[in-house]
């Protein structure tokens, strides 16, 4: 399935942080540990060396170096969520429909290197996507001050233009072990903390269809490029 325009300009966005990441990294690296090489430029992927001046080993299986270095970024705050004790991850929708595009499958699909599946009922799209970085960071550092349940993330069926099919959108209906509704104690300053962090949106009770979970979603995406207010219509 070929992306759409809105997809490639966040894969490129998502590509060019990784090069400055990447850039960062090497300079440090550099600096403390690796030898200097007159017109060398050393490489460390996943415990492999390899030289500018011979052809990456990953290109042997058509992979880009960047494709590859966002695999291996997001597949690792993957694993780290998916072992996080105060981040839980639904194992099933609320339809009862089963088709391996759960919150935990996305989370555990993507540790394993995978793209994330969407599901394909409703009116959610089916195929696969990427998870963004940024949500996965984020999630990990409000896990800091709360723990919480993940309900859906690209999976399950949301309104047709849902960000949620682009892998930057959670659902948390779980916080502190209470399911979220307007008078739950620490809901508004979940929110509150997502803001801080960064989330473009953040919706919960009191904003329409949010009243028994919380939307948050990082990056912004432009909403005119996209039809309008993002809206849920879980099934």
């Amino acid at each position: 399935m070929p992306f759409s325009d809105v997809e490639q300009e966040y894969l490129d966005q998502t590509r060019q942080r990784l090069v400055q990441i990447a850039s960062t990294l090497e300079t440090l690296n550099m600096a403390l540990v690796a030898p200097q090489r007159e017109g060398l430029r050393e490489n460390l992927v996943d415990g492999v060396e390899w030289s500018e001046l011979e052809p990456s080993p990953f290109a042997d299986f058509g992979v880009s170096d960047e494709l590859f270095t966002l695999r291996q970024t997001t597949a690792a705050l993957a694993k780290r969520i998916l072992e996080h004790p105060k981040i839980r991850l639904a194992s099933k929708h609320v339809s009862g429909i089963k088709d391996g595009a759960t919150a935990k499958q996305n989370i555990t699909d993507v540790a394993n290197g995978l793209p994330a599946r969407r599901s394909a009922y409703g009116t959610a799209p089916g195929g696969t996507t990427t998870l963004s970085i940024e949500l996965l960071e984020n999630l990990l550092t409000t896990a800091e001050t709360y723990s919480f349940s993940i309900s859906e993330i690209c999976g399950g069926s949301h309104s047709r233009r849902s960000l949620h099919y682009m892998g930057v959108a959670a659902d948390i209906n779980v916080i502190n072990g209470m399911q979220v509704r307007a008078k739950h104690p620490d809901q508004k300053a979940f929110r509150k903390l997502c803001i801080r962090l960064g989330a473009a949106v953040v919706l919960g009770p009191g904003d329409a269809h949010h009243s028994t979970h919380i939307h948050a979603q990082w990056p912004l995406l432009p909403t005119s490029q996209l039809g309008g207010t993002q809206l849920h219509d879980h099934v």
